[in-house]
């Protein structure tokens, strides 16, 4: 172990207890009809909080959504809804005997550490566009899924490694994207739309109320994450002063989305009453048919607004430091032409949303109708029903309780 200072001795130490904690937990008997949730850094958000909300509906289930976040447990539970901190002792023991563990990024949504013999469905909150996980071959994340895989990587990388049970893809070339990232065969990955798609669909009265002091018009901008992390200010690359009077004419209001890990840096944003921050909303999924325009990168959000039809941009002020940068991207994504005009710079943001055209379905209909094609392939399997089945339960047993509001009023 020459080379190992005291530092990196102790993190690998520390890994090989929990290595064997691990595999302990699978001595415990697990229960078929106990469903652990989780999501990505603790919030409650993306398809595993939209089938959770489902599944908490149906009798036969013991439906736990699992979090760090002590005050987002002690808020479900207010719901009337089943909820534990990760290392509570409640958390532990669910984490222990839960059947199945569903999640949607890594199984460290749940816990790492404590879900041997579980299955685990992973509900993966991207589509494929850059490259994920075992298929990112550039970018400073490369190194945790490239070879090799001794020993010490698989211990530094332990939920990485884990492979899910199952996933749900929704289209063709989606599947065979997660089938090379997850290393799972076909067979494992269900064609069905997203939880966090049908939704609001099954249940339209659960969608939160839109503010009053919200214009007609909404523009959404949601950068992508970089994997360096974002190095711009908004205030610059969105000017307040210029796109006010905009803003003003066009009788809309540009809300401001950013990722999870920019907003833990504090990125400075602009100041504005009708420019608004929703970084802290659990998700935008029910303000996507809202939509007047999305303003993206490269993010795969923009594959959710397709569903929608939404007028799309690109604003990618940065493409030759990302593409050097960043990990890869797919090669059929590469090669599609972006289904909306791109901007590169803020006066070129700024022109475009004085032209009004890129607000309109019209503009790029055709292209979002290639992109759509490929991404959502019609007609999809409702994905509450897949999941039910795949949790063995029954017509008859999977019908929501008789006379409950859906668990999902005031959470959003």
């Amino acid at each position: 172990m020459a080379g190992f200072g005291v530092k990196t001795l102790t993190f690998y130490g520390a890994r090989l207890l929990c290595k064997l904690l691990y595999g302990l937990s699978g001595l415990f008997p697990r229960q078929a009809g106990k469903v652990c949730v989780g999501a990505y850094q603790n919030r409650f958000t993306d398809n595993s909080k939209y089938l959770y909300l489902h599944l908490s509906m149906l009798q036969q289930l013991k439906v736990i959504w699992i979090t760090g976040d002590s005050e987002l447990a002690a808020r479900l539970n207010e719901q009337g809804l089943h909820a534990a901190e990760r290392w509570s002792l409640k958390g532990i023991w669910h984490a222990l005997t839960a059947g199945t563990y569903l999640y949607s990024a890594y199984v460290g949504d749940i816990n790492q550490w404590l879900g041997k013999g579980a299955r685990r469905i992973n509900l993966w909150h991207g589509s494929p566009m850059k490259a994920i996980e075992f298929d990112i071959t550039t970018g400073p994340m490369a190194e945790r899924f490239q070879p090799p895989y001794g020993l010490l990587k698989r211990l530094k990388y332990h939920q990485e490694y884990l492979r899910p049970d199952l996933m749900l893809a929704p289209s063709e070339p989606v599947r065979a994207c997660f089938a090379s990232a997850f290393r799972l065969a076909e067979s494992d990955i269900k064609l069905a739309a997203y939880p966090r798609s049908a939704f609001y669909q099954r249940y339209p009265t659960a969608k939160p109320a839109r503010p009053a002091s919200w214009r007609p018009r909404l523009i959404l901008y949601a950068p992508s994450w970089r994997d360096g992390g974002t190095k711009h200010g908004l205030d610059t690359l969105l000017p307040a002063a210029t796109l006010a009077p905009i803003l003003e004419r066009l009788n809309a209001t540009l809300l401001l989305r950013l990722h999870p890990n920019d907003v833990k840096k504090g990125i400075k944003l602009p100041s504005h009453p009708q420019i608004v921050d929703i970084s802290s909303r659990e998700d935008v999924y029910d303000l996507l048919p809202e939509l007047s325009l999305l303003i993206s990168d490269y993010s795969s959000l923009y594959i959710d607004a397709l569903l929608f039809d939404v007028p799309l941009a690109f604003y990618r002020f940065d493409e030759a430091e990302y593409r050097q940068c960043c990990r890869n991207a797919y090669h059929f994504a590469d090669a599609l032409e972006p289904p909306g005009p791109v901007v590169h710079t803020p006066d070129e943001l700024i022109a475009l949303l004085q032209q009004q055209d890129c607000l309109t379905r019209a503009s790029s209909a055709e292209l979002r109708h290639h992109h759509r094609q490929l991404y959502w392939q019609e007609p999809l399997a409702d994905p509450f029903a897949i999941i039910e089945t795949e949790l063995g339960l029954t017509t008859a047993e999977n019908q929501p309780e008789v006379g409950c509001s859906h668990p999902s009023d005031s959470l959003s």
